[in-house]
């Protein structure tokens, strides 16, 4: 097949009878591989063709000025083709191509309903990071000290070597190796994670994060209002305060440390990009020193340097791919955003003397309306829902309000 050759869906191909054995390759002699003919043979169809009129096509490279990759489909799979299209370039992905997608019917095409593809568990412990093994090594130590794990095993051990091995070892042996689970996983899940969404990452940013969250708590705590003892404990260790630090009691000094570490968080999200590559410079550092320590004299700097050069290329790069993919979700999926989602009104057209006054939401028993059966609130849930979180407008309507804020997610009387 020449690659180079231009097919035109609007022409029909030539169509050219091939003798296929499983013996040797399909060659034809009368046919000099156009694109069109194979096409033709083989009885593909393009969807976008058929599905979109305009014409010419979009290039679908970003130096072209012609279509020349195409997505086609046999016969059989057409009538499953719901939608057709392409998009712009760098639109989701960074290439010099255009991207070309198809929408199935996967009912009619499997017999089936598709579902949706589950992610593989995100794990916060990247082997890739020298800095996060480390930390989860040092945790992970930490805490089988703490349940003496390692006497535990020795012990063990030389109830096993002395052969008095019974059903009780057997039991404190599963004990054992469930409370080695149970510590590997909680290391994991202190290891750092790295996730962030309208600011790049870095441990700078994290720490001030961590701080602040912290002297939230200390405020509410010197105010006498509940507070989680081990979540505080946690956000000191994660922001690095010193004991030093924290020694404050009086609310003037709490308040001080809270508007320091507000204004610290605020100075370093204006540096996130800075801080971020900051800290893809020590991650590439540290993933080149690992794989070659010997690169830590000073004689080979150059050779170190040139290889953290391109470990950040890398590392740019997997972001990259990770942003893409990010991208592709929201667009297959998309999230659907907090707020007020519907309101539901006593039908008054209903009203009885055993459905009560549709005034009064609390007592009545009726039936409801919605805006999707109730063409006269339309214009009065669009009002409410462009306003704030308030409840103001509702409690004057005298309704139900199915919300989706958080922590609210049974029906609630209002009025």
């Amino acid at each position: 097949m020449d690659a180079n050759d231009s097919y035109k869906p609007d022409v029909v191909g030539t169509v050219q009878p091939l003798e296929y054995s499983p013996d040797r390759p399909t060659v034809s002699k009368v046919n000099y591989g156009q694109l069109s003919t194979l096409i033709a043979t083989c009885g593909l169809r393009d969807p976008l063709a058929l599905q979109h009129s305009s014409r010419p096509f979009p290039a679908s490279h970003i130096r072209g000025t012609k279509r020349i990759d195409y997505i086609l489909v046999t016969p059989r799979i057409e009538p499953t083709v719901l939608n057709s299209g392409s998009l712009a370039f760098h639109s989701l992905f960074h290439s010099d191509h255009r991207a070309y997608y198809i929408d199935l019917d996967a009912l009619l095409l499997f017999a089936d309903p598709a579902f949706v593809i589950a992610p593989p568990c995100y794990r916060r412990l990247q082997l890739l990071d020298p800095m996060l093994k480390n930390q989860y090594q040092d945790i992970l130590h930490e805490q089988l000290v703490y349940h003496k794990v390692y006497d535990k095993v020795k012990a063990l051990q030389e109830v096993f070597d002395a052969g008095s091995w019974t059903v009780v070892h057997i039991a404190e042996y599963q004990k054992l190796d469930e409370l080695i689970t149970e510590t590997m996983l909680h290391s994991e899940r202190n290891t750092g994670k790295r996730v962030s969404t309208r600011f790049e990452w870095s441990p700078i940013l994290k720490k001030s994060v961590q701080a602040f969250r912290y002297w939230q708590l200390r405020y509410r705590q010197v105010r006498h209002l509940g507070i989680s003892l081990p979540r505080l404990a946690h956000l000191k260790l994660q922001a690095e305060l010193s004991d030093m630090e924290v020694q404050v009691t009086s609310v003037p000094e709490i308040l001080l440390r809270l508007q320091q570490a507000a204004d610290a968080l605020r100075q370093h999200q204006r540096q996130h990009v800075e801080l971020h590559t900051t800290h893809l410079e020590s991650l590439a550092e540290a993933i080149v020193l690992e794989r070659s320590p010997n690169l830590v004299h000073k004689s080979v700097t150059h050779v170190k340097e040139e290889r953290v050069a391109s470990q950040v290329k890398q590392l740019i790069k997997r972001e990259n791919l990770r942003r893409m993919f990010r991208k592709i979700k929201r667009i297959l999926k998309p999230v659907v955003k907090q707020g007020l989602s519907r309101l539901d009104v006593p039908d008054p057209s209903a009203r009885t003397e055993a459905h009560g006054d549709p005034s009064k939401p609390k007592g009545w028993k009726g039936p409801w309306l919605t805006p999707s059966t109730s063409g006269a609130f339309k214009g009065t849930l669009q009002g409410v829902s462009r306003r704030s979180p308030g409840r103001s407008r509702p409690q004057e309507l005298g309704c139900y309000v199915l919300s989706r804020w958080p922590y609210e997610h049974t029906r609630q009387p209002k009025g």
